[in-house]
């Protein structure tokens, strides 16, 4: 546990500029809220999901990339999960994905989705 602490006071403060000090103080179980965190340096700034979509294209010189979004046909309830009988949305998203690929001539794939253990 010791270790696993210690990697990540190096990680946040190598990231984030902060002394190994601070961070320690930091990072020590408390829960920020998002001004805290802002205030403290653990974050770069407060927004929605396509607040933080749109700063990345910004940032990066992609505001000409169009964001296709994909969606899951439909949630496991409590129930699958406890169970293991989830629906593999993986092959419709897959499918989509290359759909997506394949009608175009020039793409950068990108692609985000829910990790399910």
């Amino acid at each position: 546990m010791d270790e696993s602490y210690e990697q990540f006071v190096e990680i946040v403060s190598r990231g984030r500029d902060l002394s190994v000090e601070e961070v320690r103080a930091l990072g020590d179980g408390r829960i920020y809220t998002a001004k805290q965190a802002l205030n403290n340096g653990l974050i770069d700034d407060i927004g929605d999901y396509d607040y933080a979509i749109n700063s990345l294209l910004r940032d990066k010189e992609l505001e000409y990339c169009d964001v296709i979004y994909l969606y899951p046909e439909e949630e496991d309830d409590i129930f699958s999960l406890l169970t293991g009988s989830m629906n593999s949305n993986a092959d419709s998203e897959y499918k989509e994905v290359l759909e997506i690929i394949n009608n175009s001539d020039k793409f950068t794939v990108t692609y985000m989705s829910d990790v399910i253990k």
